[in-house]
């Protein structure tokens, strides 16, 4: 089994292109299937399926972030806490 720090790695990674390539599936791929998420628009989505989390990144990239380009940078991860920032 891969090393907890690789693994969470690989997912911030995961989530940088699946953004910059607008690419809903792979975004969503990042989630459990079903998770709770809270959207950028402060929307709560209580247990959120793949599809649902898919579809909805996919309108905004359509649409309002279009344009957007996402940087990730780990600043820190140490068990059983994560930071991450975005740009």
């Amino acid at each position: 089994m891969k090393d907890h720090v690789e693994q969470v790695k690989e997912t911030i990674l995961r989530l940088e292109t699946a953004w910059n390539h607008k690419n809903a599936y792979l975004w969503a791929s990042a989630f459990t299937e079903s998770c709770d998420y809270i959207d950028v628009f402060g929307h709560f989505h209580h247990e959120w399926s793949h599809d649902g989390n898919a579809q909805l990144h996919d309108r905004v990239w359509k649409t309002v972030y279009a344009k957007s380009h996402m940087q990730f940078r780990v600043a820190k991860i140490d068990f059983p806490c994560l930071i991450v920032t975005g740009k």
